[in-house]
């Protein structure tokens, strides 16, 4: 093809408009024949990109629910020890904002046995070190 366009068109023309990016933007118009390499390429290309999405979106939502569930046990502990405590200082209310998951599970389990603001501080503290 290439050479029936050189016979039609001077030489340079055919070099700029291979050069011109709207060569580019034409071919990208044109989807590759099926079951060509560039064909297959593509396909392989799509595959990747739509495994990578999955995976993203996997650890987004792994992130997001792990996030929901700190905030969550959180929210639940806090009421808790002000029910039974009242409201505690605010360096305890911090140490404990820095507690994991289990850790703040494992806080509500022991606030029955615990009877003062003092003796949670001293729980969280066994927590931290």
């Amino acid at each position: 093809m290439l050479n029936l366009v050189t016979r039609v068109v001077d030489s340079d023309q055919v070099r700029a408009l291979l050069e011109d990016p709207m060569l580019d933007a034409l071919l990208n118009k044109i989807p590759p024949r099926e079951g060509s390499y560039a064909w297959e390429m593509q396909e392989l290309l799509k595959a990747r990109v739509a495994e990578a999405e999955a995976r993203g979106e996997a650890r987004g939502e792994a992130r997001g629910e792990s996030v929901g569930e700190t905030r969550e046990a959180l929210r639940f502990a806090r009421r808790l020890i002000a029910r039974k405590f009242g409201l505690p200082d605010p360096a305890l209310s911090q140490r404990i904002e820095n507690l994991n998951v289990e850790q703040l599970e494992a806080l509500g389990a022991a606030l029955f046995d615990l009877t003062t603001l003092d003796e949670l501080a001293t729980w969280v503290e066994r927590l931290e070190g």
